[in-house]
């Protein structure tokens, strides 16, 4: 007898062109598959649906709008008046992907946070109003691995208690989301597992291959940089400046230490938007640079598996995005992270590798060089550390979330 098909819905998932959030939908979309022995019918839901669409078609997956539009929702008051009205009219809403679900997973990430601009920002509660309306039409919901947080006023916190409540389950991250849910008495079921983006394999690709990234004899760093100051209030732009400049300084300074050339690649792995994008900040770090180096697009490179193996050519890869180094130890490089949020270091932690994450603010030049001298010196050991870690990661993430699909 043949099983009924599921219907299983995505909520919450973000733009491809965000790299490290698609690389967490493909992520998922395998683990779905695969727990359901491809008798499944997904749909991802998303403010970037139509975007979405092509890049979902080719993995044999449904993009569909949300329920409440904030993309397309002119001024930022009426945004917020149109939330209301379909908080208060949510029977009458169209919600036909929420209702034809069997089982509805919000994508993991990291973007249940408090807005730098103050309490209630309108990503923050249209997240949660998505989880509210999935829970109001009876549906069981999982969150993927999450970070959660900071969340810095009390309306933020009060909503998040009353949503979360409802919820069946959600997958910790890293543990110091895990503390921060017990320690503010959120009363939901919480288990903790790294991001399930650790599960994604290389996938060769040609065009990479003709490049001759692999030939190229020398030290090769592959770096991603981001303008953090959406998660920072009062940061301004001489702070990233600075950044910038401690990252320059520490490899223009060891290139007069190793005997070896050096050659940079800057990964602009988010291209989203002219406002949310690291081309812009990407450049301005190769003009600080005084090693042979250059800004890698990535406009041809859209498969995070692929990424993974663009990643994995690398020798040393300096992660400001969290995926990008979540990307680059997938593909068995050794990585030091630059945190802008905890979840980097939340993550590199519950790894096993918290010795090779810094803050994105007070690490110094010295930091990073020495991190990566101790690096180049253990070369061997730090990828097999590294590739031990995440294998180990990868089975715990898959049987866990294969299990919890299945119950």
């Amino acid at each position: 007898m043949n099983k009924t098909k599921k219907n299983i819905l995505i909520i919450n998932a973000y733009s491809y062109k965000n790299r490290g959030d698609s690389g967490i939908i493909v992520a998922m979309i395998n683990l779905i598959t695969k727990a359901y022995q491809n008798n499944v019918s997904i749909s991802v839901m998303s403010q970037f649906h139509e975007e979405n669409s092509s890049f979902y078609k080719k993995l044999n997956v449904k993009s569909v709008p949300p329920v409440w539009d904030i993309l397309n929702q002119g001024g930022f008051i009426n945004k917020y008046f149109t939330g209301l009205k379909k908080v208060i009219s949510y029977k009458k809403q169209s919600a036909d992907a929420i209702k034809q679900a069997d089982l509805v997973l919000s994508a993991g990430g990291g973007y249940l946070y408090s807005s730098r601009k103050g309490p209630l920002g309108i990503g923050f509660i249209n997240v949660l109003y998505h989880l509210w309306l999935s829970k109001k039409h009876k549906k069981k919901i999982i969150l993927f691995p999450q970070s959660i947080g900071p969340l810095n006023f009390f309306l933020d916190k009060f909503l998040l208690k009353k949503v979360f409540c409802k919820l069946d389950l959600l997958f910790s991250r890293e543990n110091i989301t895990t503390k921060f849910l017990n320690n503010n008495n959120v009363n939901i079921k919480i288990k903790e597992l790294p991001d399930v983006a650790f599960i994604l394999e290389p996938q060769k690709n040609d065009l990479i291959d003709d490049m001759g990234i692999s030939s190229v004899d020398c030290l090769k760093i592959g770096i991603t940089v981001l303008d953090w100051r959406f998660a920072s209030s009062g940061s301004d732009v001489k702070d990233v400046d600075d950044y910038l400049d401690r990252i320059a300084n520490a490899i223009n300074n060891l290139s007069k230490i190793v005997n070896q050339n050096i050659k940079v690649y800057i990964f602009p792995q988010v291209t989203v938007s002219d406002t949310d994008g690291d081309l812009k900040v990407s450049k301005e770090l190769l003009n600080k640079l005084n090693v042979e180096s250059q800004v890698f697009s990535l406009d041809s490179i859209n498969n995070p598996k692929e990424l993974v193996y663009l990643y994995s050519k690398m020798d040393v890869f300096i992660a400001s995005r969290m995926h990008s180094a979540i990307f680059s130890l997938a593909g068995g490089v050794p990585t030091i992270g630059l945190a802008y949020q905890p979840k980097t270091t939340g993550t590199f932690d519950l790894i096993n590798l918290k010795d090779f994450a810094l803050d994105i603010k007070s690490f110094t030049k010295g930091d990073l060089q020495d991190i990566i001298l101790k690096i180049i010196k253990n070369n061997n050991q730090s990828i097999e550390k590294i590739k031990k870690e995440v294998e180990t990661v990868k089975l715990e993430i898959t049987k866990t979330l294969v299990n919890a699909l299945k119950d």
